[in-house]
């Protein structure tokens, strides 16, 4: 089928062993690759009632059947799983860079079965796959992770996904990080690669599919760019991003705030997209040929955190700190991201059960005074979620354990 390879590639990282398998036209009709194929390989390899951190779970990336062709914005990978923070079906997914490499190893799907004995990063490409010990890299960050495994594996225009300290000490809601910022977020994706002991994955090759007809592609693409290029929605994305939902949803008393009380914060623009842009240093960026452009490079110009340079923040991580945890600042959120992003744990969740913890402690539940708007306090809790130090310990298993 155009499109597709054909072919699943299997890793048991327990014994240390690959394989691949055919994949038939007629289940790739049926499900289309990414979402539906991905949710059709995790029924079929994980048994029913199997503990999610166990060496049983699996973990599976796919893309889908236009992703690393012309099309526009078809960037994203998809991760399948059995959630360590639901305990039931997981999917999420990432932009940046990295899916048009993993479609270029050869395979619409892959599946990581096992755990290794010991830390170790997978080298996964068109040739077949390498094991390397991930020993030195246990503890880094997601950042430094990226950085060492692809100069380790020196392959001009390689990809990386990787996990941070979160995903190592098995938070429940850590994720898979590529391209320093872009996030697998949801459903503690980085959990299970962690409990797999399996710290970074880099994917490069040099295939791609088969294709029904160039030349319409190539028109289809041509007048989807013509279309987009006087839209007001894509000239809005491109200008302001995500963060331009803050204002809109304040404005409609719609914004998840103080733990879910209330529908907007009185500091809302002093975190909005129009003070992103006028107190930050923004630049545009896009994921893999998408002409929206809705990321943002954005630098810290002033405070104790001048200079600090991240992808963000999205509304969704403004919303959990600036809007749920009550933090006045979108400098301290970008703050706030970067250790996020660093340790690899996800902004929204995390965000989330500190609000819940503020809240808890503003009725005298807990013992711990945590206020709602305190940075420095919030981060501490990061740290110790990370860590599972303490009250970490509890919070690092999600709201319904905690609660």
């Amino acid at each position: 089928m155009h499109g597709f390879y054909n072919r699943i590639l299997y890793v048991d990282l327990t014994d240390k062993k690959f394989w691949e398998e055919d994949i038939d036209d007629n289940l790739l009709k049926s499900f289309l690759g990414g979402r539906g194929l991905g949710a059709y390989l995790l029924w079929k390899n994980l048994e029913k009632g199997k503990d999610p951190l166990s060496p049983d779970n699996v973990l599976i990336f796919a893309t889908g059947p236009v992703t690393g062709t012309k099309m526009m914005g078809a960037s994203r990978y998809a991760v399948f799983t059995k959630s360590p923070l639901t305990g039931f079906f997981a999917d999420s997914y990432s932009g940046g860079d990295v899916a048009p490499r993993i479609k270029q190893t050869g395979y619409d799907a892959i599946v990581i079965k096992g755990a290794s004995s010991s830390p170790i990063y997978l080298e996964i490409s068109d040739k077949g796959v390498k094991f390397h010990s991930a020993g030195h890299l246990w503890g880094k960050d997601t950042y430094e992770t990226e950085d060492k495994v692809l100069e380790e594996v020196g392959v001009p225009g390689a990809q990386a996904v990787t996990i941070g300290p979160g995903g190592e000490n098995l938070v429940a809601f850590a994720c898979i990080e590529n391209n320093y910022w872009r996030s697998a977020g949801r459903c503690g994706m980085g959990a299970v690669m962690g409990s797999k002991k399996l710290k970074a994955i880099v994917f490069h090759g040099e295939k791609s599919p088969s294709l029904a007809n160039d030349k319409l592609l190539d028109d289809y693409v041509k007048s989807l760019v013509k279309k987009a290029k006087n839209d007001p929605g894509v000239a809005a994305y491109k200008k302001y991003g995500t963060p331009q939902m803050v204002a809109i949803l304040n404005k409609a008393k719609a914004w998840p705030s103080e733990y879910w009380s209330r529908g907007s914060v009185d500091h809302w623009e002093k975190i909005s997209a129009d003070y992103l842009l006028e107190n930050f240093n923004v630049t545009p960026h896009a994921c893999h040929r998408c002409f929206i452009a809705c990321g943002k490079i954005s630098e810290v110009l002033k405070g104790r955190h001048k200079g600090l340079k991240i992808e963000g923040p999205e509304h969704e991580t403004i919303y959990a700190f600036g809007g749920q945890c009550k933090v006045s600042s979108l400098e301290e959120i970008a703050y706030l991201n970067d250790i996020c992003d660093r340790k690899g744990i996800d902004t929204i969740t995390a965000g989330n059960i500190i609000a819940f913890y503020m809240e808890l402690s503003r009725r005298g539940r807990v013992k711990e005074k945590i206020e709602y708007g305190d940075p420095d306090k919030i981060a501490h809790l990061l740290y110790k979620i990370v860590e599972r130090e303490g009250i970490g310990d509890v919070l690092s298993r999600g709201i319904k354990y905690a609660a």
